[in-house]
């Protein structure tokens, strides 16, 4: 998102890390090398640095035995070898999950007393539609991406017409490329009942210019991988997303096609049974051309 402002992924990189140069010689830097051009930036500072990942092993810190469920996400922690178990929070998908690793790594710096550190993270509230999870006792989960007040509407209109209590996941004002991944992931990796359908209902990303296309396709194969069905909605983005579903080979009978959200979620209402996990990726207005 700032390409526009700095030029290139460099620019940024280089500007970014004037932070880090900034600091004293017994100044502490904490990295995220789960962001590659930082992992392959090498780059050489005057003070320490701790790194920090989810996915690449040599970090300092780095998150493993990673659980989502309706109610919290646990994970443990593998700091230069030592793995450090016990953390539970009720926030879910990796970018959180990275920020509290750059929060641990800090405290640890700090002095925090471990304990100490579990009961804050224990205590962080979810965001409301930042990938937040819901909970209610009928047992369907519902993931949001940027639908801030579509996703409470037709959160509403589905449970009411299936008085069925559900969990919900709301991430309703992060929808890029990267937000939906990792939304995605969330799904894909979601603690749930044998039989229970993955279900992703989305229109996919708009004003993203000549890239735009190419994001949506990439979204439909992302789907794929993650999701049972998929609902796409309006016309904008419908054949990119259906083309990268088709990309993988996703069965065409789990492919629902709607106008609105309105139709989609009566679509979706009459489907849905206790156990499945819904994820709403992004707000595009029905109206939008």
């Amino acid at each position: 998102m700032h390409l526009e402002t700095f030029g290139s992924i460099e620019s940024v990189l280089k500007t970014k890390f004037e932070l880090i140069d900034a600091l004293p010689a017994n100044g502490l830097g904490v990295i995220n090398i789960d962001s590659e051009p930082i992992a392959d930036a090498r780059l050489k500072h005057h003070c320490n640095t701790i790194s920090y990942s989810v996915e690449n092993t040599s970090a300092d810190y780095r998150a493993m035995d990673v659980n989502y469920s309706p109610l919290s996400t646990s994970f443990a922690i593998d700091i230069r070898g030592d793995k450090n178990e016990g953390y539970v929070t009720h926030l879910a998908g990796r970018g959180n999950i990275l920020n509290l690793l750059a929060a641990i790594a800090v405290a640890d710096e700090l002095g925090v007393p471990a304990s100490m550190q579990r009961r804050a993270i224990r205590q962080i509230e979810q965001i409301e539609h930042r990938l937040s999870v819901k909970h209610t006792a009928g047992g369907i989960t519902i993931i949001s991406v940027a639908m801030a007040i579509l996703t409470a509407l037709l959160c509403r209109n589905i449970l009411e017409w299936m008085q069925t209590p559900a969990d919900i996941i709301d991430d309703a004002y992060n929808s890029n490329p990267a937000g939906a991944k990792m939304a995605l992931e969330v799904l894909r990796d979601f603690n749930r009942k044998e039989g229970a359908r993955r279900i992703v209902v989305t229109p996919g990303f708009v004003e993203m210019g000549e890239s735009q296309e190419r994001n949506n396709r990439q979204l439909g194969r992302n789907i794929a991988e993650s999701a049972d069905w998929a609902f796409v909605v309006n016309k904008v983005n419908r054949d990119a997303i259906v083309q990268g579903l088709q990309d993988r080979e996703f069965a065409a009978e789990r492919i629902v096609v709607a106008d609105s959200f309105a139709e989609a979620s009566a679509k979706l209402a009459q489907m849905m049974q206790a156990g499945d996990i819904v994820l709403y990726e992004n707000d595009l207005p029905d109206s939008f051309k």
